[in-house]
């Protein structure tokens, strides 16, 4: 089992690029697999907040439409709530450079595909559902923000 857990924070540290993490990191990462917390699997959020903190920094900016992303309606809960914050075994997020997505696409044509936004170079977070926009932030007040949540 102990294999198994390492296998898994390797393979979280490979999906955003980071080498050289300390064993003991791998095996708290790669237990977070099997963990969750109101029905978000905590492995697969921690390789999200990898992004976006990679996002911030590098200093680009992500424009989003969440329009696209398939959901089943439930009762008191809206698309667009359902769309941010379910969980998927056959979703996956590919970033893909302008120049390849043709042949990315042809590649792929058996699946169900959503362009859902692009990387800018204009430093803010933009995420929309079609035309209403749900959120647009600066990265500097993301920053902000994600820092003041560890001061007290």
């Amino acid at each position: 089992f102990h294999r198994v857990i390492k296998a898994a924070g390797e393979e979280a540290a490979d999906e955003v690029g980071v080498s050289g993490v300390h064993p003991e990191i791998l095996k708290l990462l790669g237990a977070l697999k099997y963990r969750t917390s109101y029905g978000q699997n905590q492995w697969q959020h921690a390789i999200e907040v990898a992004f976006l903190s990679g996002m911030m920094a590098g200093e680009l900016g992500l424009d989003l439409d969440i329009a696209g992303i398939p959901v089943t309606e439930a009762a008191n809960q809206d698309g667009d709530t359902l769309r941010l914050y379910s969980e998927s075994c056959t979703r996956f997020l590919l970033e893909v450079a302008p120049e390849e997505l043709a042949a990315v696409t042809a590649r792929l044509a058996d699946f169900t595909l959503t362009d859902l936004g692009r990387v800018t170079s204009d430093r803010r977070l933009v995420l929309r559902s079609q035309d209403r926009q749900l959120l647009a932030c600066a990265l500097d007040d993301l920053r902000r923000a994600h820092g003041s949540a560890f001061q007290g």
